[in-house]
């Protein structure tokens, strides 16, 4: 699942990769007519990320449905909160793997590091790993440590 998967970068890549059942949203309808157009996607959705009642809205047929969901780029300028690791553990199946990428500065100077440090404390979350690079498109590369 790639969460805010927009013109479809992440998806190539993942596609690149070898993976073939990728499911994408994103809130823009125009950018996600883009992700269609390159035709890398089981499905596409519009549907805004950590809305409030983001539970309801993350369609029922996603849910524990996924070995990994993404975010690239969608962390951010703390402009969500918690609600969007929250959608992201929707969509996961039992022991699978959430994996954002996000700007230093982000995880450093807003809330995130906390609240998933909080997480991991009550057991619903374990951290794995960490890698930095200077660009999106090596996300892939990541994804193939796990």
């Amino acid at each position: 699942m790639d969460f805010a998967c927009g013109t479809g970068l992440v998806g190539e890549h993942l596609k690149s990769a070898g993976f073939n059942k990728i499911f994408g949203i994103d809130v823009s309808e125009k950018m996600l007519d883009i992700a269609k157009e390159k035709n890398i996607y089981t499905s596409l959705r519009q549907l805004e990320l950590g809305q409030e009642d983001f539970y309801a809205e993350f369609p029922a047929l996603w849910r524990a449905k996924f070995d990994f969901v993404t975010a690239s780029g969608l962390i951010n300028n703390n402009h969500l909160d918690e609600k969007i690791f929250e959608q992201m553990l929707l969509g996961l199946k039992n022991h699978g793997i959430m994996i954002f990428a996000a700007r230093y500065s982000y995880i450093g100077d807003y809330w995130y590091t906390a609240k998933l440090e909080e997480m991991e404390k009550l057991g619903r979350i374990r951290f794995l790993k960490s890698d930095s690079f200077f660009k999106y498109d090596q996300l892939n590369q990541c994804i193939g440590k796990f």
